[in-house]
């Protein structure tokens, strides 16, 4: 019984890892100068900011023990994604834009209450 606790220890501290070094990805992408977006049509990008900050929010999910820790780190992913927005505003080549911020906390928002309700049903 206690080797499958570590086991399930180790299985969300990988999780954990593979969330810090997405969170990571993100603040670097989010304060380079422009960067090339491979979808082409009007307001393509919000499409890549919902799915971003979507996954950014529930990965959590996978390593959270209890639902309130896991909705402090989306929290958190939405501070982060309207404190990054925020910040491009002087970045050069990037500018703010309220459409870009309120994708990032929808899918953040969406990942919530998807992931919640899964915890809920499962017990945890």
């Amino acid at each position: 019984m206690q080797q499958i606790r570590l086991e399930e220890k180790r299985i969300r501290l990988c999780f954990f890892g593979v969330w810090v070094i997405c969170v990571c990805m993100d603040i670097h992408y989010s304060l380079t100068p422009t960067i090339p977006i491979p979808l082409t049509f009007d307001n393509s990008d919000k499409i890549l900011h919902f799915l971003t900050y979507g996954l950014l929010a529930a990965l959590p999910g996978l390593f959270c023990v209890s639902i309130r820790r896991f909705v402090l780190f989306v929290l958190f992913v939405i501070m982060l994604g309207t404190a990054l927005e925020i910040r491009q505003y002087f970045v050069v080549g990037r500018d703010f834009s309220f459409l870009d911020m309120s994708a990032n906390n929808l899918g953040a928002l969406v990942s919530l209450v998807i992931i919640g309700h899964l915890k809920k049903d499962v017990g945890e």
